[in-house]
Protein backbone atom coordinates (compact mmCIF):
# COMPACT_ATOMS: atom_id res chain seq x y z
CA UNK A 1 0.00 0.00 0.00
CA UNK A 2 1.36 3.44 -0.81
CA UNK A 3 2.26 5.74 2.13
CA UNK A 4 -0.85 7.55 3.37
CA UNK A 5 -2.12 8.55 -0.06
CA UNK A 6 -4.82 5.88 -0.35
CA UNK A 7 -3.05 4.24 -3.28
CA UNK A 8 -2.54 0.51 -3.69
CA UNK A 9 0.55 -0.50 -5.65
CA UNK A 10 0.16 -3.82 -7.48
CA UNK A 11 3.08 -5.55 -9.17
CA UNK A 12 1.90 -7.68 -12.09
CA UNK A 13 3.61 -9.44 -14.98
CA UNK A 14 3.02 -6.31 -17.08
CA UNK A 15 4.65 -4.04 -14.50
CA UNK A 16 3.53 -1.86 -11.63
CA UNK A 17 -0.05 -0.58 -11.37
CA UNK A 18 -1.28 2.12 -9.00
CA UNK A 19 -4.90 1.94 -7.90
CA UNK A 20 -6.67 4.73 -6.07
CA UNK A 21 -8.63 3.47 -3.06
CA UNK A 22 -10.68 6.65 -2.68
CA UNK A 23 -13.82 5.18 -4.33
CA UNK A 24 -13.73 2.29 -1.84
CA UNK A 25 -13.07 4.36 1.29
CA UNK A 26 -16.42 6.18 1.47
CA UNK A 27 -17.36 6.33 5.22
CA UNK A 28 -21.05 5.62 4.53
CA UNK A 29 -20.17 2.56 2.45
CA UNK A 30 -17.81 1.31 5.17
CA UNK A 31 -20.53 1.69 7.79
CA UNK A 32 -23.05 -0.13 5.59
CA UNK A 33 -20.56 -2.94 4.97
CA UNK A 34 -19.92 -3.36 8.70
CA UNK A 35 -23.66 -3.33 9.48
CA UNK A 36 -24.38 -5.86 6.71
CA UNK A 37 -21.53 -8.12 7.86
CA UNK A 38 -22.83 -8.09 11.45
CA UNK A 39 -26.37 -8.85 10.25
CA UNK A 40 -25.08 -11.77 8.18
CA UNK A 41 -23.13 -13.20 11.13
CA UNK A 42 -26.17 -12.86 13.40
CA UNK A 43 -28.35 -14.57 10.79
CA UNK A 44 -26.15 -17.67 11.09
CA UNK A 45 -27.62 -18.23 14.57
CA UNK A 46 -30.94 -19.19 13.02
CA UNK A 47 -29.62 -21.49 10.28
CA UNK A 48 -31.51 -24.78 10.76
CA UNK A 49 -29.49 -27.98 11.16
CA UNK A 50 -31.67 -31.09 11.44
CA UNK A 51 -34.62 -28.91 12.45
CA UNK A 52 -32.82 -26.98 15.23
CA UNK A 53 -31.21 -23.54 15.01
CA UNK A 54 -27.42 -23.50 14.96
CA UNK A 55 -27.21 -21.49 18.19
CA UNK A 56 -28.96 -24.29 20.10
CA UNK A 57 -26.01 -26.56 19.30
CA UNK A 58 -23.29 -24.47 20.96
CA UNK A 59 -22.66 -23.96 24.65
CA UNK A 60 -19.91 -21.84 26.17
CA UNK A 61 -19.25 -21.87 29.92
CA UNK A 62 -16.89 -19.74 31.95
CA UNK A 63 -16.52 -20.21 35.69
CA UNK A 64 -14.40 -18.88 38.52
CA UNK A 65 -13.95 -20.39 41.98
CA UNK A 66 -12.11 -18.70 44.83
CA UNK A 67 -11.23 -21.09 47.67
CA UNK A 68 -10.43 -19.62 51.09
CA UNK A 69 -9.37 -22.29 53.55
CA UNK A 70 -9.49 -21.72 57.31
CA UNK A 71 -8.82 -25.33 58.27
CA UNK A 72 -6.79 -28.13 56.76
CA UNK A 73 -7.84 -31.68 56.09
CA UNK A 74 -11.56 -31.13 56.60
CA UNK A 75 -13.32 -34.46 56.20
CA UNK A 76 -10.11 -36.46 55.76
CA UNK A 77 -9.48 -39.71 57.63
CA UNK A 78 -6.25 -38.36 59.19
CA UNK A 79 -7.88 -36.67 62.14
CA UNK A 80 -9.64 -33.49 63.11
CA UNK A 81 -9.12 -30.38 61.01
CA UNK A 82 -6.41 -28.00 62.25
CA UNK A 83 -6.30 -24.22 61.87
CA UNK A 84 -3.94 -23.26 59.05
CA UNK A 85 -1.84 -21.11 61.35
CA UNK A 86 -0.87 -24.27 63.27
CA UNK A 87 2.00 -26.61 62.29
CA UNK A 88 1.84 -28.11 58.78
CA UNK A 89 -0.38 -31.15 58.26
CA UNK A 90 1.51 -34.30 57.15
CA UNK A 91 4.76 -32.32 56.97
CA UNK A 92 3.89 -30.26 53.88
CA UNK A 93 2.53 -26.73 53.68
CA UNK A 94 -1.19 -26.22 53.25
CA UNK A 95 -2.49 -23.44 51.05
CA UNK A 96 -4.84 -20.93 52.61
CA UNK A 97 -6.40 -19.86 49.28
CA UNK A 98 -6.61 -20.99 45.68
CA UNK A 99 -8.27 -19.69 42.56
CA UNK A 100 -9.53 -21.64 39.57
CA UNK A 101 -10.80 -20.36 36.21
CA UNK A 102 -12.31 -22.81 33.74
CA UNK A 103 -13.76 -22.43 30.28
CA UNK A 104 -15.48 -25.01 28.11
CA UNK A 105 -17.00 -24.99 24.64
CA UNK A 106 -19.46 -27.71 23.68
CA UNK A 107 -20.87 -28.43 20.23
CA UNK A 108 -23.81 -30.81 19.88
CA UNK A 109 -24.44 -32.58 16.56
Amino acid sequence: MGESTGTLIVNTGDGERRLSLAPYLDPDAAERAERDANAWIKSLREVPIDGRPLRDRFLFRLSYIDYNYDYSGSGWHIGAPKPLDASPVLGFPTYDSAKMITASFTVKF
